[in-house]
Formats: C-alpha cells, sequence, structure tokens
C-alpha cells in the first residue's frame, strides 16, 4: 500500500473523528440545556433525533474502512465502540417493537403517542412521546462524555499517523 493511500484513510479519519467529537460536545450542551430547563425532553429528542443514527453510520463506515483498508490496529481501537453502538441500535429497536406490540403500551405511557412518531420504522431513535424517554436520556447522558473522549482520543492519534506518515516521506 502507498504512503498516498495511508495518508488518505488516515486524513479522512481524522476528518471523521473530529466531526464525532464534535457531535458529542453538542450533545453534551443539548443536555446541560436540559439539566438547566432551557429545553425540554421533547426538545433534547428533536435535536438529537436527526444525530444519532448517523453518528453511528459514521463510526461504522470509519470502522469497516479500517479493516477493509487493513489498518488492524485502528480498526480494533474501533471496535468495541462499534459493537456497542450496535447493541443499543438493537436493544432500543427492540425495546421500541415490543412496546409497539403490546395493547397496554399506549394506556400506559405518560404522555400521548405522538403521530409524527408513530409509524415511522426507524425505531433506533429516540422517540418523545414514549414512557422510556427519561431512561433513554439518562442512558445518552451518561455514555456521551465517554464517546466524546473516545472520539478525542481517535482524533489525536489519527492526527499522530497523518503527521507520521507526512514526516517519513520528508
Amino acid at each position: 500500500m502507498t504512503m498516498d493511500a495511508v495518508d488518505s484513510v488516515f486524513i479522512f479519519s481524522t476528518c471523521t473523528a473530529f466531526g464525532l467529537a464534535l457531535t458529542m460536545v453538542f450533545f453534551i450542551l443539548t443536555f446541560r440545556d436540559l439539566d438547566g430547563g432551557i429545553l425540554l425532553p421533547r426538545d433534547v429528542c428533536d435535536l438529537l433525533y436527526k444525530l444519532i443514527f448517523p453518528e453511528n453510520i459514521a463510526h461504522a463506515f470509519l470502522a469497516v474502512l479500517l479493516l477493509v483498508t487493513r489498518h488492524f490496529e485502528a480498526f480494533f481501537i474501533n471496535a468495541p465502540l462499534l459493537l456497542y453502538n450496535l447493541h443499543r441500535m438493537r436493544a432500543f429497536s427492540l425495546t421500541e417493537q415490543h412496546n409497539s406490540k403490546s395493547p397496554s403500551h399506549h394506556h400506559h405511557s405518560p404522555l400521548p403517542r405522538n403521530p409524527q412518531y408513530a409509524n415511522d420504522p426507524r425505531t433506533w431513535q429516540l422517540d418523545p412521546s414514549t414512557r422510556e424517554i427519561f431512561e433513554e436520556l439518562v442512558i445518552r447522558r451518561t455514555e456521551t462524555p465517554y464517546k466524546a473522549a473516545f472520539y478525542g482520543i481517535t482524533f489525536i492519534w489519527y492526527l499522530h499517523q497523518v503527521v507520521s506518515a507526512f514526516m517519513d516521506t520528508v
């Protein structure tokens, strides 16, 4: 593999990790606004709704790219978070499927079901009208600083790889 290929993979990885770290900073600031009473849980879900799946897809794409380009060390660094994201998407999807099949689900929900999300097949995303919203927000609030740290550390590591590859060519 040429140095150009290594450079381009790690340059892309650096940019992706930077973007993902900024996304996690946005999540943290959104949760701070929720804690401060500036935003309601429904508003937080609406803000984060658009970013959860793209964040997971971007990280999965990055991990697969590293695997395909045979950067196994970088792939194995990303593998635990990749597996965690897949597990979270699957677990949330199964919970939502179970709740949607339960006839009593709509009767026990403290919030009325929002028609905007009622028939949405993207069940891995936050649904601000279910009673699980508070549990899900607690989980997201807990995992976000760890993800931000992970993306920040990998950003620095990818940047180091780019600089090292550049220095080797000079």
